[in-house]
């Protein structure tokens, strides 16, 4: 499945608790992922198919909520679309994450341009439209499985 560039349907939502945990015994954690995406219907298509590729997942439909979910929750790595309306953004994300998490894998995606420029000093973006499956490749290179 490929992702679109730009899509416009968005909705904020409340962040979905604590960390899911798959305790299951003898098998490895799942990595954990943090999807911070303004639309609902791609943040939950993706949230999906990383559930089923093995990540434990926790949404974010803005970089505000991503903060507030980071500040008791932990995650192994955060995918975020550049593009955010209104107050933090991605950028600001990402420097949170540096001085705050600096353990955390940061991926950025973005569907334009002008923000694939600005996330240049990541150096990990994922640019739009992406197949699930690329995604899924780039996030076990991140976190190192």
């Amino acid at each position: 499945m490929e992702v679109p560039a730009v899509s416009s349907n968005r909705e904020p939502i409340e962040p979905r608790g604590d960390r899911p945990t798959d305790q299951r015994p003898g098998l490895p954690a799942r990595p954990a992922v943090l999807i911070v995406e303004d639309d609902s219907l791609l943040r939950i298509t993706t949230a999906s198919y990383l559930r089923d590729e093995g990540f434990d997942v926790i949404e974010a439909a803005d970089a505000d909520q991503a903060i507030r979910v980071l500040g008791y929750t932990a995650v192994d790595a955060v995918f975020s679309d550049v593009s955010r309306p209104g107050g933090a953004n991605s950028l600001t994300l990402g420097r949170w994450l540096r001085r705050m998490r600096p353990q955390v894998g940061f991926l950025l995606t973005s569907g334009t341009e002008q923000t694939a420029a600005e996330s240049q000093e990541w150096g990990l973006l994922l640019s739009k439209p992406y197949r699930f499956s690329d995604l899924s490749h780039r996030l076990r290179s991140i976190l190192g499985r």
